[in-house]
């Protein structure tokens, strides 16, 4: 560790003190052609004289004079093999860099995956059911066939449902915690976080021992969406965290994904808004890929999302292979002219089947079975 890199990581662990002040603080010393580790000499004075509220400036000073925190902190980093970057220096994700106010220090174990520019963020329900388990399996391993690494929080849910579809296709994936890397949260996940950092990295802002809390997660979805260059919300309810990582991405000016759901299911309630709202719908993994100007490389078999459907469905898909009419599928599936177009309109919901200018209905050119 360089002086600097102490004074950032010192700066980090002293209460009240964010990215906001350690970035003014940065500037200044840049501006003045000063050493960072200067500021270690200032008086209270000295900091309200450089533009800093005798508020601040009485926390920097008091801070900056106690090293018992920062002595604990390396402490643990040297007996934990725990590594950190700051924002000064070369290897900080370049991503994240150019997000507003991006975090000074980002602790992590693993590998250095944390540096990868291939990112992309798959977040979503914790709750997560068997349609969100299908959605991850049919993305995934196309875009770590494709060289991608994906991104989550490490969470319950379509987090987890990530991380090990990853693993299992032998990719790379990277989880950004909402607490400190010797506090991981949910704990449960002590045993994934430990097999994530084996092939990509456990992230975290937090210093080392702090525990989850609540306003620690819309910080970490911040970072989540800042270290990839598009979000893919696989399953989420309409106030689900899920969305703020999207509204993150959307700030940041990501791509942002969604997978499209039932109308009547809660859970897909908030992917369904943000169609709605402009994302990009989802419904296999090349509609990630193209956004990025790839194409599906074919080296794993390609499933769809939509594999799972009841039988009714299924014999409305099988009718519609070629461009066919309403009549048409009522005879060919042997059902009511209403329960065809009850079914149709959700398959039309599901992005799956489209009807043509001639009032044909026909399955998405895009979707296979």
């Amino acid at each position: 560790m360089n002086e600097q890199q102490v004074l950032i990581l010192h700066l980090s662990l002293i209460p009240s003190v964010g990215p906001v002040t350690t970035q003014r603080l940065l500037n200044f010393c840049h501006e003045k052609s000063g050493t960072l580790t200067d500021v270690y000499q200032w008086s209270v004075k000295d900091f309200c004289t450089n533009g800093f509220s005798e508020k601040i400036s009485i926390t920097l000073f008091n801070g900056l004079k106690d090293r018992r925190a920062l002595e604990n902190e390396r402490r643990l980093i040297e007996q934990y093999n725990i590594r950190y970057v700051t924002i000064i220096d070369d290897d900080y994700p370049p991503l994240l860099k150019h997000i507003y106010m991006p975090p000074v220090i980002l602790y992590y174990c693993g590998g250095t995956l944390i540096n990868y520019k291939k990112n992309i963020a798959i977040v979503g329900a914790r709750k997560g059911n068997h349609y969100a388990q299908t959605v991850i399996d049919s993305l995934v391993p196309g875009l770590i066939n494709n060289g991608w690494s994906v991104v989550s929080g490490g969470a319950f849910g379509v987090d987890a449902m990530a991380h090990q579809c990853a693993l299992k296709n032998e990719g790379r994936t990277i989880a950004v915690l909402g607490s400190g890397l010797l506090r991981p949260y949910p704990f449960q996940h002590k045993k994934l976080f430990e097999q994530i950092a084996e092939k990509g990295s456990v992230v975290s802002p937090f210093p080392l021992t702090m525990e989850p809390q609540k306003g620690n997660f819309p910080a970490r979805n911040r970072i989540i969406a800042g270290l990839s260059r598009g979000v893919v919300v696989a399953q989420a309810a309409e106030k689900s965290g899920a969305l703020i990582t999207a509204h993150f991405g959307l700030d940041q000016g990501k791509e942002i994904f969604a997978v499209p759901g039932n109308i009547n299911d809660t859970l897909s309630s908030g992917c369904n808004r943000l169609i709605k709202g402009g994302a990009c719908l989802v419904s296999d993994v090349n509609d990630i890929l193209s956004a990025f100007g790839e194409d599906f490389e074919g080296k794993v078999h390609q499933t769809t999302i939509f594999k799972h459907v009841d039988p009714v469905k299924q014999a409305i898909l099988d009718c519609c292979k070629k461009a066919v009419s309403i009549d048409d599928i009522v005879d060919q599936a042997d059902i009511t002219a209403d329960l065809a177009y009850e079914h149709l309109f959700s398959l039309q919901i599901e992005g799956l089947i489209e009807q043509n200018f001639l009032g044909l209905f026909q399955v998405k050119q895009s979707i296979s079975f």
